[in-house]
């Protein structure tokens, strides 16, 4: 789904809808959506085990601007995320 495949299914919805809370609901679980997050830079995930903003990526003699221009983006710029309540 996309956010304009969204957005035209929440323009559906009546005014009692539009004031229930966002929630997913999983095969496992649901939860409640507390946050649209639309990122402010690219991120990457240089070490395997987090992601993490471009400007937040530490440089040194092992891991350089030229390895930082290279490593995969896991998510751009201006992408867009629904952020869960933890």
């Amino acid at each position: 789904m996309t956010y304009r495949e969204l957005k035209a299914k929440l323009d559906e919805l009546d005014e009692a809808q539009l004031g229930q809370k966002v929630r997913s609901v999983g095969e496992d679980r649901t939860a409640e959506i507390d946050n649209l997050w639309i990122l402010p830079e690219d991120y990457v995930n240089p070490e395997g085990d987090c992601s993490m903003p471009v400007s937040e990526v530490e440089l040194d003699d092992i891991y350089t601007a030229d390895d930082l221009a290279d490593e995969p983006r896991i998510a751009l710029k201006g992408d867009v995320f629904l952020s869960e309540v933890c």
